[in-house]
C-alpha cells in the first residue's frame, strides 16, 4: 500500500477550528496518525488499503460512485476532528533538542491543563461522532463495500459494532453480550441477546 493522505492540510485548516498560523509539517503529520490510528480501525485494512491505494500522488482520486462519497462525506469530516483532538497536545508544546517547551505569545495566553484536557475531550466526541457516522455508513450499504467484511491482511478488522475509545462502567446492568478486544462489555446493534 502507498501511503496517502486522506485530506490536505488546507481541508483541515478550512474546515476545523484550527488556526492557519499552526505549522502544517505539524497538521501532516497528525493526519498520518488519525488516519492509521481511528479510520483504518473503523473501516478495516482492507477498505482503508483500497482506498490509500485510489489516491493519487497529486491529491486526486480514482475512487467513484459509494467510495467517493465515503471519503468526501464521512472519512474527511471524521479525519478532520481526529487531527483536531490530535493537535491539542502540540499547539502549546513543542520537543525540542533541549526540553519540551511551552510556547508563548504577546497576544494571547496559553490555557492551563485542564482547559486543554476539556477541550480534547469535546473534540474527542465530536470525531467520535463522525467515526460512528463512517461505520452506520457502510453499514447501511455494506454491498457497496465488499473490502468491509474481510479481515485485513494485517488483521485489522473494521469496528463493526460502534465506535468509542473509552468510558467507564458504573455498575448496574449490563448492555451487551460479551467481551471484545479488551473491553469489557461492549453492545452490537446486529446481534443484540437481550441481556
Amino acid at each position: 500500500m502507498a501511503y496517502s493522505n486522506l485530506v490536505s492540510t488546507e481541508y483541515i485548516y478550512k474546515n476545523s477550528i484550527i488556526d492557519n498560523s499552526l505549522d502544517a509539517k505539524i497538521l501532516t503529520t497528525l493526519i498520518r496518525q488519525a488516519s492509521d490510528m481511528h479510520i483504518q480501525t473503523a473501516i478495516g485494512n482492507s477498505l482503508y488499503v483500497h482506498i490509500m491505494n485510489n489516491i493519487l500522488a497529486d491529491g486526486t482520486t480514482n475512487l467513484t460512485g459509494d467510495y467517493i462519497t465515503l471519503l468526501k462525506d464521512y472519512i474527511q469530516p471524521a479525519l478532520c476532528q481526529w487531527v483536531v483532538a490530535l493537535s491539542i497536545p502540540y499547539v502549546n508544546y513543542r520537543l525540542t533538542n533541549k526540553a519540551v517547551s511551552q510556547k508563548n505569545s504577546e497576544y494571547s495566553n496559553a490555557s492551563g491543563l485542564d482547559e486543554v484536557k476539556w477541550m480534547e475531550g469535546k473534540t474527542r466526541e465530536t470525531a467520535e461522532f463522525y467515526t460512528q457516522r463512517i461505520i452506520d455508513y457502510i453499514k447501511l450499504n455494506k454491498n457497496s463495500f465488499p473490502q468491509y467484511v474481510i479481515v485485513g491482511e494485517n488483521g485489522i478488522d473494521a469496528e463493526k459494532t460502534g465506535y468509542n475509545m473509552g468510558g467507564f462502567y458504573l455498575g448496574g446492568k449490563r448492555s451487551g453480550c460479551g467481551p471484545i478486544a479488551g473491553v469489557p462489555w461492549y453492545y452490537d446493534r446486529d446481534n443484540d441477546c437481550g441481556c
